[in-house]
């Protein structure tokens, strides 16, 4: 079994959409399972900017606002749009998460909302996305709004875009 989920999260990762699906169809429960990081499914996937995969696991039922059990010091335990937004920024996977019912405000285990983690980048589409879709600025576990983030690091694209979609 263990071998199966690595294989599945190899996939995933590569975006072998029709091996995922193949693996699925044997196996449905396999939808929940996490790698030896704790990691999910969807995660990665998004992560990696998979969207074909991304698309095959929704329509296999994933749970999209699941939040991973992170094991690794460097990546907090978050949803499928937190990791979209801090790996591969897919606009595309980013918009089909959120339409599919991923929740802009949910928070990963240091406190950051999806808007907290496009802030640090400073990603201004990805914050007009997001505020789109009713995200809240609120604070984080270390006191922050998304804004005093993107202040911090001097993003003036995302100061603006928040400023202006907030008013």
């Amino acid at each position: 079994m263990e071998e199966l989920i690595t294989f599945l999260f190899e996939a995933s990762e590569k975006g072998n959409s029709q091996k995922v699906n193949e693996i699925l169809n044997n196996d449905s429960s396999l939808i929940h399972a996490e790698n030896e990081h704790g990691l999910t499914l969807l995660g990665i996937s998004a992560h990696f900017g998979q969207f074909e995969v991304v698309k095959t696991l929704v329509k296999h039922g994933v749970e999209i606002n699941a939040i991973s059990h992170s094991k690794l010091s460097f990546i907090p335990q978050n949803t499928a749009l937190h990791a979209a937004i801090a790996g591969a920024k897919s606009i595309e996977i980013i918009e089909f998460l959120l339409t599919n019912g991923a929740d802009p405000n949910l928070t990963d285990s240091e406190g950051n909302t999806p808007l907290h983690i496009a802030a640090f980048e400073g990603n201004s589409v990805i914050a007009d996305l997001l505020v789109k879709f009713n995200a809240k600025i609120i604070k984080n576990d270390a006191g922050k709004t998304p804004l005093e983030i993107a202040e911090d690091r001097n993003n003036i694209d995302f100061i603006n875009v928040l400023n202006e979609l907030t008013k």
